[in-house]
């Protein structure tokens, strides 16, 4: 089973573009990647074709993505608390 939640996708992009999305990224305090994930969702989200209950299960699709990456996270900076904790106890 992969670490990761999600499949990983190469991308060519154009430098000029890419460095508009850094740009944004950066003002936004986000990564390159989630800036071009919320630009893609957003593009979905404005179609007109999507009906409210697919945006409301979307949002609960992301949601618990976020939840889940959370606990990983949480997971994490328990281990590392505890490793700190052992270095500092020597």
């Amino acid at each position: 089973m992969s670490k990761y939640l999600n499949d990983a996708y190469n991308l060519r992009l154009p430098a000029e573009l890419k460095a508009q999305i850094a740009e944004s990224a950066k003002a936004h305090n986000r990564s390159l990647n989630a800036d071009i994930v919320l630009r893609l969702q957003q593009s979905f989200l404005n179609d007109s074709s999507v009906t409210p209950l697919e945006i409301m299960q979307k949002a609960e699709h992301f949601l618990a993505e976020t939840m889940a990456m959370r606990a990983q996270v949480e997971q994490q900076l328990e281990k590392l608390t505890a490793l700190l904790e052992q270095h500092s106890a020597k």
